[in-house]
């Protein structure tokens, strides 16, 4: 178990004296797996659970979180269900050869450069929501660029999916939200990336 602390610092000014005041917050306690590949992190306003490297079905990884749910409820005792949100931070290895990458052949909304301007790209970072009204569903998606490798250029392809609720904390439209969640996360996910990007999957 690892204990997760929030470290703030107030500077208040008075008469030409400063008071300086440190907060040491305990706000989350973190559970690791003894193969690093599921993290469990319990606050006292919510509960997140991770899966890591090696993935698993989407069943199974709906049936432990289910379980631990099950648990946070009988210690926790939540009064209700405000938000539910599904993260998936891909990390792609782009292959580089040393000459200039055509960002362009592996992601749809690669980041805009004029053409007046010069090419060569070695950050960047950009950010979008969509929202289906319909679903009350939404999704922010960022894309990163990392520090290049000796043959891969690493992009980072984030998306939350997420849904504001108002649900008793055993309403079972909990799960099926969450289904509807993973719908639009496959959606976001192929439409950002070519099939020159899938066939590195492959």
């Amino acid at each position: 178990m690892r204990e997760r602390h929030r470290f703030t610092t107030a500077v208040s000014i008075s008469k030409g004296k400063a008071d300086r005041q440190d907060k040491d917050e305990l706000y989350a306690y973190q559970f690791r797996d003894q193969e690093d590949s599921r993290v469990l992190a319990l606050r006292a306003d919510s509960m997140s659970f991770s899966r890591l490297k090696p993935y698993t079905h989407w069943d199974e990884f709906v049936a432990e979180a289910r379980h631990w749910w099950s648990l946070y409820r009988g210690f926790a005792d939540p009064e209700d269900v405000t938000r539910l949100g599904l993260r998936y931070v891909n990390r792609i290895s782009l292959p580089y050869s040393g000459e200039r990458l055509q960002f362009k052949d592996y992601l749809t909304c690669a980041v805009p450069v004029p053409p007046e301007l010069p090419q060569h790209v070695s950050t960047f970072l950009t950010q979008f929501t969509i929202h289906e009204p319909e679903k009350g569903i939404a999704a922010r998606v960022t894309q990163a660029l990392e520090e290049a490798e000796a043959n891969a250029v690493p992009v980072l392809l984030d998306i939350d999916v997420f849904r504001k609720v108002d649900f008793g904390v055993d309403d079972e439209q909990i799960w099926s939200i969450f289904g509807l969640l993973r719908e639009l996360k496959n959606r976001v996910f192929f439409a950002c990336i070519t099939e020159k990007t899938v066939g590195l999957f492959t």
